[in-house]
């Protein structure tokens, strides 16, 4: 695991007054807003047809790999459920 020194590399913390932040805040808001909007048209793009691959937390407990007894029970290996699903909000940006 790399340490927080040699992670420092790899960014530059800017600090900003309270009018720049609220500047700056906008900004990024409108380049995610953006962003999301392109990648969020390949979903209903015919030639892509992104919309056959989306689903929501079920689709993805659907693609997990589970073990299915004799009886008909399903057990879901929740930790790996957890770390997959938390690394996809990490990518999504989501809080």
């Amino acid at each position: 695991m790399a340490s927080y020194k040699q992670l420092a590399k790899f960014y530059e913390t800017k600090h900003f007054s309270f009018g720049e932040s609220i500047g700056r805040g906008f900004t990024r808001s409108i380049e995610s807003l953006t962003y999301q909007v392109k990648q969020f048209k390949l979903i209903f793009n015919s030639k892509v047809q992104g919309y056959k691959k989306v689903g929501g937390p079920l689709a993805i407990i659907k693609n997990m790999p589970v073990d299915k007894a004799k009886d008909g029970s399903v057990s879901i290996d929740w930790t790996l459920f957890l770390e997959f699903y938390s690394n996809v909000l990490c990518l999504v940006g989501v809080p």
